[in-house]
């Protein structure tokens, strides 16, 4: 894992508790964030935790006048 701080609390998942944290499998999955997967293994949920790249992102695209950049 990267030097990436984790966020406090954890994201937990609401039937089941505690989450793991999930590599990610593409470039994409690491610019976003970090990842949690339920515990459970036959549940699916997910969490993420965006990185400071993707929140800039977004909020660049939410300014007014961002749109056709």
């Amino acid at each position: 894992m990267s030097n990436r701080l984790l966020p406090d609390p954890l994201p937990r998942c609401r039937r089941h508790g505690r989450m793991r944290l999930r590599p990610p499998e593409t470039r994409e999955q690491e610019f976003c964030g970090v990842w949690y997967r339920c515990a459970a293994p036959e549940c699916a949920a997910t969490a993420l935790v965006a990185s400071a790249g993707l929140q800039a992102q977004l909020a660049a695209q939410s300014l007014p006048g961002a749109a056709g950049r």
